[in-house]
Parts: structure tokens; sequence; C-alpha cells
């Protein structure tokens, strides 16, 4: 899910993300964030994990802001890998 919030004099994108509750489950989840996708040059930094709760059957929701105030354009993706 993917929405836009501001506060503070700042506005962010907000993303959303379900990842499973269990933490022995040898999954680690984040963000990466691009200025353009020709590069392929992506960075784990610029983004802030605001929140997290129960979803549904295992699975929590995660909520990451990543600020839109200094970028004309950015590009979000979520990796999973097994831990």
């Amino acid at each position: 899910t993917v929405g836009t919030a501001s506060g503070g004099g700042s506005n962010w994108l907000e993303y959303i993300h379900v990842q499973q509750t269990d933490s022995n489950s040898g999954l680690l989840y984040y963000l990466e964030l691009s200025d353009n996708l020709v590069s392929n040059v992506w960075t784990n930094t610029g983004y802030t994990v605001v929140g997290s709760g129960p979803f549904t059957n295992g699975l929590d929701a995660v909520t990451n802001q990543i600020s839109t105030d200094s970028k004309d354009q950015q590009f979000i993706r979520l990796k999973i890998e097994q831990n």
C-alpha cells in the first residue's frame, strides 16, 4: 500500500508492506531506494520505519516513510532475503 502524509513542515510517501510475524522465520525485510532505474544503483538508507502491527494470520503490516521534500523522483523496492 502506498499513500502520502505531511506534518512538521515535511512531506512523505508512506509505503506499507506485510512481513511474517515470527522473528525466527529466517527472513530479513528492508527497502531499497534509487533516483533512477537506468543506473541500477540502490541504497537501503533514506527511509524510516514508523510503525508495525498485526495484519492477519501470522503477518504484520509495517509502515515506512520516505521524504519527498528533497528529490523530484525516487523508486522503491522491497527486498526479502533468507537470513
